[in-house]
């Protein structure tokens, strides 16, 4: 997604907005175009409840092709799709990202617009998704006062 990013600078006042989403909003559904994952998406909003114009939070879950194997998005997009906070959860063995102007990244890594670090929190890796969303609301600066719902909540496996 690296030539849909923004700019560093646009994605950090996107960071340093007051941003919610509404706590009844948190439902997966399958996607429509990857038979492999689920999605959620919604508006972002502010203290007021209206819907900041142009942001959308995109998260996804792709089932794994190992056991041990995840992929996490948890992304805030500003339109016209372009890619502002993204944090990508995969296995800390696994290349996450090719270079290019950045240096390579192995493991769970934050993009901010064109910028890409890998991050680490504590002992947290696949297993932890309800942690890795939380985490990331943190990170990107966004209220949730709702329930968890993981992406297989009430669906069979």
């Amino acid at each position: 997604m690296s030539g849909n990013d923004l700019p560093e600078a646009e994605a950090r006042e996107i960071l340093a907005l007051e941003k919610f989403m509404s706590p009844d909003d948190l439902f997966w559904t399958p996607s429509p175009n990857q038979s492999a994952q689920m999605i959620f998406s919604t508006p972002i909003v502010d203290a007021n409840g209206i819907s900041i114009r142009g942001l959308m939070l995109e998260l996804s879950y792709r089932d794994p092709p190992q056991f041990d194997d995840c992929k996490y998005g948890f992304t805030i997009l500003s339109f016209p799709r372009k890619r502002a906070i993204q944090l990508e959860v995969i296995p800390t063995d696994h290349r996450g990202h090719n270079g290019g102007d950045e240096p390579d990244c192995y493991g769970p890594h934050l993009h901010l617009g064109k910028h890409v670090e890998e991050i680490r929190i504590g002992n947290l890796d696949c297993k932890h998704h309800e942690s890795w969303f939380r985490e990331f609301l943190k990170i990107a600066n966004i209220g949730y006062g709702g329930r968890y719902r993981g992406p297989f909540d009430g669906r069979l496996i």
